[in-house]
């Protein structure tokens, strides 16, 4: 790998590594593309927060989150 795009068989490499660069696919027959992978979304959701990333582990926060539910 340089640096760039991902081909092939260098992702079915590291799917295949431990830990796996992708897990909990849907199935890797469809989304394993020629030049990337397919990704599935589990959830998709509203920020209610701002979150923050300080220097220490005390200093950093995750945003508040609330589901978005499509019918």
């Amino acid at each position: 790998m340089n640096g760039g795009a991902l081909d092939r068989g260098s992702i079915g490499d590291l799917v295949a590594a431990t830990p796996p660069l992708i897990e909990s696919y849907v199935s890797l027959e469809h989304q394993f593309q020629p030049n990337g992978f397919d990704l599935t979304l589990r959830e998709v959701a509203l920020l209610n927060s701002q979150g923050s990333m300080g220097s220490g582990p005390e200093d950093r926060e995750i945003s508040h989150t609330e589901a978005l539910d499509f019918p």
